[in-house]
């Protein structure tokens, strides 16, 4: 995969190339990447992360994300569809 977009601060455009994986076991979910993104024209930083989601019920799913993109995040929670 890789992604192209336009900012208005610099660098106004910014390059992110990388690998990503999406894996189904019937109620458990997982979206992983791996790659590096463009931080001015001529540096690059590496970014990861992904996503693991459980689904409880057909309105309610438990998940866990994570990713370094500027900096380290983590996060947990419930998603309600209606």
């Amino acid at each position: 995969m890789a992604e192209l977009s336009a900012h208005t601060l610099s660098p106004y455009v910014r390059l992110r190339p990388h690998f990503g994986f999406k894996l189904d076991w019937g109620k458990t979910r997982a979206w992983f990447y791996l790659g590096t993104e463009s931080v001015s024209y001529n540096k690059f930083s590496d970014v990861w992360g992904g996503k693991i989601q459980y689904q409880l019920t057909d309105r309610y799913a438990f998940y866990a994300e994570f990713s370094n993109e500027k900096a380290t995040h983590s996060s947990v929670g419930l998603k309600w569809y209606w």
